[in-house]
């Protein structure tokens, strides 16, 4: 009940004082090909929002996807230091790629305030939520997406070849 506490504060008190802006995280997770991205990317046209929490992963980029907004692609070798030295909050793998976010731009999220945004596994969105949890004016939303119909599916496919592998490759291995 933190969340109602906030809200009855008077207008000139708390997070959502006039001096301050709240910083907003919400988090996306679900399975590949679930839609999380998309979205993310409706919810980024809001006027409030200021940017994604950029996923650093050692995947490759996919067609015209590049190192920016959204994704920071790194080496394994370069993760795995970044990783020792505690740059990152949460941190998992998947397909044996790894995936996390910078504490730095968490931090920085927070100083700034603001809606930001993440697409992230649930284990990194559960790390983001301990990091911020407790700081004034912070309020971390996350959105479990779940897979669409497989008609649904089969219909994105048309439009993003990239989607079938995805798919398989979120199966479980047998």
């Amino acid at each position: 009940m933190p969340f109602l506490k906030v809200m009855a504060l008077s207008p000139e008190e708390g997070p959502f004082s006039r001096n301050s802006d709240p910083t907003f995280l919400i988090t996306f997770t679900g399975p590949r090909a679930s839609g999380k991205t998309t979205l993310a990317t409706a919810l980024a046209k809001n006027e409030r929002c200021r940017g994604y929490l950029p996923v650093v992963t050692t995947r490759s980029p996919r067609p015209g996807e590049e190192t920016g907004s959204y994704y920071e692609f790194i080496t394994e070798e370069q993760f795995l230091q970044n990783a020792l030295q505690g740059k990152f909050v949460g941190m998992e793998t998947t397909a044996n790629v790894y995936y996390a976010v910078r504490k730095e731009a968490v931090d920085d999220a927070v100083r700034r305030g603001g809606m930001f945004l993440a697409v992230v596994g649930f284990d990194i969105a559960s790390e983001l939520k301990q990091h911020v949890q407790g700081r004034p004016g912070v309020i971390g939303i996350s959105l479990a997406v779940t897979p669409p119909p497989q008609e649904i599916w089969e219909k994105w496919a048309k439009k993003d070849p990239t989607i079938p592998g995805r798919i398989e490759s979120s199966r479980p291995q047998a």
